[in-house]
């Protein structure tokens, strides 16, 4: 007979449906694998709650994962006020983004108007504004992906920070650094687009390396790069909500990779209906 888990046992005297039971199953294997532990029964409150902030899932996905971890420590007599305080806040959090939903409709703009704005940027010579649209259109990527190093030679290229750098042919773009990273692994985009291997070569220039961003706060810069400043999450939603209306669900797939998020997590948190 196989040993019992601290799942197995903290679950053995309660009367709860096969269907219940797998559910506790994968929200407890799930919130094992992220916190690299073998069991719960003496983990932290803040070790948890730290590893569900690296996590790009949907609130209520956490909420769920927080209960498990209440339930897991509950039955070991471990204190859980922290965990209880975050899924407020989770919950609160899913609800905000809901009422959010109806009131951002007239602020999503079409992929064509998005492609439209960034030609423009390119015919303006604005070359910082057209690399980061191109890339946070095409690829779907959040800000800090956008914190990249242009260098001239690619043995630059380290295992910590994020790139970009042109050949004659194409543009490489490479990011370690980004918020699921650690469950996403480094990011790898080849780009064949001559205006972007253009735009590369006039930043750098006679440099070895330059910085495609430099501003302090680093958010507010790129949110007033895009179409309307309507920021990443706006661009993110206008893009899925269009994707999705017209049932291209292998291409916000594609997204799902490039951006680092689970699909169902796109669906859940950026397809508006319209």
């Amino acid at each position: 007979m196989n040993e019992m888990n601290e799942l197995d046992l903290s679950l053995q005297d309660k009367q709860i449906t096969e269907n219940t039971r797998r559910n506790y199953g994968y929200a407890y294997n799930k919130l094992l694998k992220i916190t690299n532990k073998n069991n719960l029964s003496t983990i932290q409150q803040h070790d948890i709650i730290r590893a569900l902030k690296e996590q790009d899932i949907p609130p209520m996905s956490k909420n769920g994962i927080i209960s498990i971890a209440i339930h897991i420590l509950n039955h070991y007599n471990k204190p859980t006020s922290a965990l209880d305080k975050y899924r407020i806040k989770i919950i609160d959090e899913h609800y905000k983004n809901k009422k959010n939903d109806t009131t951002i409709t007239d602020k999503l703009v079409s992929i064509k108007q998005l492609k439209d704005y960034t030609k423009k940027l390119y015919k303006d010579e604005k070359y910082i504004d057209f690399i980061i649209n191109t890339i946070m259109i095409g690829y779907g990527v959040r800000n800090l992906d956008l914190d990249l190093i242009i260098v001239k030679d690619k043995s630059k290229v380290n295992e910590t920070d994020n790139f970009i750098y042109a050949t004659t042919k194409y543009v490489v773009v490479v990011i370690n650094n980004y918020k699921t990273a650690s469950s996403y692994g480094k990011k790898r985009f080849t780009i064949y687009n001559n205006q972007l291997i253009r735009s590369v070569n006039k930043l750098i220039g006679d440099n070895d390396e330059v910085k495609l961003i430099n501003a302090v706060d680093k958010n507010a810069y790129i949110q007033s790069r895009t179409l309307n400043s309507m920021g990443e999450g706006l661009v993110f939603k206008s893009i899925i909500s269009e994707l999705a209306n017209q049932n291209k669900i292998d291409e916000i797939k594609k997204l799902s990779k490039t951006r680092g998020t689970e699909v169902g997590t796109i669906f859940n948190d950026y397809h508006i209906q319209i």
